[in-house]
C-alpha cells in the first residue's frame, strides 16, 4: 500500500509483532468476532496456557495446535498472541497463530497451524517482496 501523508499503513493503524518456533506451553490470547456472541458484533478473547496438538492431523507434518475456547464461526483469522500487553510495543503482542478451525465433535477447541520454520520462511519471503 502506498504511504499517505508520509506515513505507512502500520503507522496509521498499528501493527503486531510475529513469533515462530515457540513451545506450545505458552500463555495464548486468542481474539475473534464469533457469530455465537451477538452475531459477531463483539470482539471476544479466549486465553489458555497450554495448546495441544490436533491428533487428527496428517502424520509426519507439523501438527496444528488447539486451545479450549467457545468461539464459533466468524472468529477465523483472528490472531493468537503471545506476551499480550494492550497498547504496548516492543517484544510483546506477537502473533503466533491464527484461528483456523474447530474440529467436528470438539466445538470447544480452536486450532491454528503451528507457526514453525515453514511459516517463518513464508513470512520472510513475503517481507522481501
Amino acid at each position: 500500500m502506498a504511504n499517505v501523508d508520509g506515513k505507512s499503513v502500520s503507522q496509521w493503524a498499528g501493527k503486531l509483532g510475529s513469533s515462530f518456533n515457540e513451545a506450545v506451553t505458552q500463555h495464548f490470547h486468542v481474539f475473534g468476532y464469533p457469530v455465537n456472541f451477538n452475531s459477531g458484533g463483539f470482539l471476544v478473547a479466549c486465553t489458555a496456557s497450554t495448546a495441544t496438538e490436533d491428533e487428527a492431523s496428517d502424520e509426519g507434518k507439523a501438527s496444528p495446535i488447539g486451545i479450549g475456547c467457545d468461539m464459533a464461526g466468524g472468529s477465523s483469522g483472528g490472531p493468537w498472541l503471545l506476551r499480550y500487553q494492550p497498547y504496548q510495543v516492543g517484544e510483546v503482542n506477537l502473533v503466533n497463530g491464527v484461528v483456523s478451525y474447530y474440529a467436528p465433535g470438539k466445538p470447544q477447541q480452536l486450532y491454528t497451524p503451528y507457526f514453525g520454520s515453514a511459516a517463518q520462511q513464508l513470512y520472510e519471503e513475503a517481507l522481501a517482496q
